[in-house]
């Protein structure tokens, strides 16, 4: 997986978050303590603390859909302190799809896509989707 993040992606660096814990101090190690520009963070309060660790001063924090909406126990002075730059971003809705789209268009933005199936495959898709074993997006064709 991580070569095909360097190799797809252009990662200069790469952390498997599921077998490292730590995730957020290996970042700080690999930056020499300086924390990266700006953290997806896609895993809600379970990741939150960790992500602000991982983002430099004056960095950006992108809130991406908030599956997890139990509430963290992340104090706003930890957000102020680092002078970060915290925004959502919605997932969902029609509106939300239709300024991505744009988006990655106009900026030729190109997903990794790891397989595609066809429609009458979709159950098979969603369970490769389950495993975790993909990297990139699974897509289901519809024709």
């Amino acid at each position: 997986m991580h070569a095909l993040a360097r190799q797809r992606s252009g990662a200069d660096a790469t952390i498997n978050y599921r077998s490292q814990s730590n995730w957020d101090e290996q970042v700080l190690s690999i930056t020499h303590r300086a924390g990266v520009d700006l953290v997806a963070e896609t895993g809600g309060s379970g990741t939150f603390k960790r992500s602000i660790n991982a983002t430099k001063m004056g960095g950006a924090l992108s809130l991406i859909g908030m599956v997890d909406m139990t509430p963290s126990a992340v104090s706003p002075f930890e957000l102020f302190s680092k002078n970060l730059h915290v925004h959502g971003i919605r997932v969902g809705d029609a509106e939300s799809l239709s300024t991505l789209a744009e988006f990655c268009g106009k900026h030729q933005v190109k997903p990794v896509i790891d397989r595609v199936f066809e429609f009458k495959r979709a159950v098979a898709a969603y369970d490769h989707l389950k495993s975790g074993q993909h990297f990139g997006k699974v897509v289901i064709r519809i024709t």
